[in-house]
């Protein structure tokens, strides 16, 4: 997986901790997701593992993960469609199956379902 890289301005170093700056700098992430990656070590700092409260100073390189943003399609899944109009779509979603992903990693969801086969919902929320 491809890395995504973060320098730390003199604005940013303010009294600033590594969640809280991650999650100014990357507003389509969840605190749960930026949570989850620095405990798995996912994210370096200088290179170094580093830990949620963690403090950063001007020039530190933050390294993380390049994950997809936004619901990825899932051509491979399928799900019953019991009606779908212009303005509307319903599944027979099965038990287990989740309705969309909690972390962008996760795959064999409804969402991406709806998505590959109807790409012009892409836009909605």
């Amino acid at each position: 997986m491809a890395a995504r890289t973060l320098t730390v301005s003199t604005d940013d170093a303010v009294a600033c901790r590594l969640d809280r700056f991650l999650l100014d700098a990357l507003p389509g992430w969840s605190r749960r997701l930026i949570r989850r990656l620095i405990a798995e070590g996912a994210v370096r700092v200088n290179g170094r593992r580093a830990a949620k409260g963690m403090h950063l100073a001007a020039g530190d390189r933050v390294t993380l993960p390049d994950l997809p943003d936004g619901v990825q399609p899932e051509p491979n899944l399928e799900l019953p469609v019991v009606y779908a109009d212009d303005a509307l779509v319903v599944l027979d979603k099965p038990g287990g199956v989740p309705s969309h992903a909690l972390d962008p990693r996760e795959r064999g969801t409804a969402a991406g379902f709806v998505l590959a086969r109807y790409p012009e919902v892409a836009g909605g929320g």
